[in-house]
């Protein structure tokens, strides 16, 4: 009888445990296991959307793993962006912990995907309703294969710009509905736009948009 009650008692807590679980824990949970799988089931000859530019961040990486012999602003795939320096930087420590494999070249771009998907999960949660945060979350893993793809492959561009649109939204949206006068919003902001365009100038169509969106708040016929 004892050994009952303490199994049931074992079992109540972690039940307990679970429940207290945020929902977005589980989702990234569930778009990690997506995106590991599609991983370890695709063809080796789809691994790669463009493989000259996945390869040269990779080669970033490979440098910084095993010691740069120039400067790291050096490594730019080219010159109006940072972006393959960011995923090449990235990429080097997942070398450092996993190898020179693609497989540790794809957890970069996998880390920005799911920092996407959190930021726009807590921005809909916060400033929508649950559900939609929900829908939007399950429609992000069950993605269609161009976009499951897409958020695997290390460009240091497009792919990693919906990131800091995610973040961007999220800390505006936070600030306009704050009104404890703290400065840590507007700087946090400030560096990520900054950040945001400086990896890739995609990221300059989020940053009108939410200008144009911050004044039109602010205009008082409104």
């Amino acid at each position: 009888m004892g050994c009952t009650r303490n199994r049931a008692h074992l079992r109540l807590d972690w039940m307990t445990v679970l429940r207290t679980v945020p929902p977005v824990v589980w989702l990234l949970l569930g778009f990690l296991g997506s995106r590991l799988l599609y991983l370890f089931l695709i063809h080796p000859d789809h691994f790669f959307i463009l493989s000259e530019d996945e390869l040269y961040k990779g080669v970033i990486a490979k440098e910084l793993a095993s010691g740069r012999s120039l400067p790291l602003i050096e490594y730019r795939a080219n010159n109006y962006s940072g972006g393959s320096v960011v995923v090449g930087t990235i990429a080097s420590g997942f070398f450092r912990l996993f190898g020179p494999t693609v497989f540790a070249l794809k957890l970069a771009p996998l880390l920005f995907s799911s920092l996407a998907l959190v930021f726009w999960y807590l921005t809909l949660q916060r400033y929508v309703c649950n559900q939609v945060a929900t829908y939007f979350a399950l429609l992000f893993i069950l993605s269609p294969p161009l976009f499951t793809s897409y958020s695997l492959t290390a460009l240091g561009g497009h792919g990693e710009s919906l990131c800091f649109t995610a973040l961007t939204l999220f800390l505006f949206f936070r600030l306009r509905s704050s009104n404890n006068g703290r400065r840590a919003g507007p700087v946090l902001l400030g560096l990520t736009a900054g950040f945001g365009l400086w990896v890739s100038y995609i990221y300059a169509l989020t940053l009108v948009t939410v200008l144009v969106l911050w004044r039109w708040s602010e205009d008082p016929r409104r």
